[in-house]
């Protein structure tokens, strides 16, 4: 009877058993490799906005721990009005002033007139506060907000109680010391591929 069932080969109903265990298989094989390369983009995305966020950080406190470098020693840099210039010290933006060429004036250019600001949702240079500087790319894009908070020397926050918005008076930026930024990204995509990130860093002035 073996013999006459090897001849008679596998009916129809164990080819379609046999059939759909091995589409099952096929699914759940395929459902894991999936998830895999889902898993491996979203964590390949998230450590490209980290960079991303920590760069444009680095860059803006690497211009914080020079703000009111003053060589000469006029006082007009820093966290100072000038004539024609009024520093700003807000929660969603920076602008301060440094003596970067040793002259001992303020000049009309980037370099000296040192500011961070959003706009729209690109993190950007400027030298007024309100307006970007065209010639320099942005600091970062995809920035969905910055939150500026700062600490005098005794580490206390300014103002006291930091609120959704604030705007620092001149007496106030004069106690500044150190900043931490927070900066919220997104990858710019939408549904399951959309992937956002906050990166915090801390910066000291140098010369306050």
């Amino acid at each position: 009877m073996r013999q006459a069932r090897d001849k008679q080969g596998y009916t129809l109903l164990e080819l379609t058993v046999s059939m759909s265990i091995f589409f099952i298989v096929l699914f759940a094989l395929y459902t894991i490799y999936e998830a895999g390369q889902f898993a491996y983009a979203r964590a390949a995305t998230d450590a490209d906005l980290r960079d991303h966020g920590r760069r444009a950080l680095g860059q803006i406190l690497k211009h914080v721990r020079v703000s009111g470098y003053d060589p000469l020693a006029r006082g007009i840099f820093g966290f100072k009005a000038a004539t024609g210039f009024n520093p700003q010290a807000t929660e969603r933006r920076l602008l301060f002033s440094t003596d970067a060429n040793k002259n001992g004036i303020l000049d009309q250019n980037a370099d000296e007139r040192v500011g961070f600001a959003l706009f729209g949702t690109d993190l950007r240079r400027t030298m007024d506060g309100t307006t970007p500087v065209e010639e320099l790319p942005p600091l970062a894009r995809n920035v969905e907000s910055i939150r500026i908070t700062y600490f005098d020397t005794a580490g206390k926050p300014i103002p006291a109680y930091p609120g959704e918005t604030y705007t620092l008076a001149i007496g106030d930026m004069a106690r500044i010391r150190r900043l931490s930024i927070e900066l919220r990204l997104s990858n710019g995509s939408a549904g399951q591929a959309a992937r956002t990130r906050t990166i915090t860093e801390q910066g000291w002035l140098r010369n306050p």
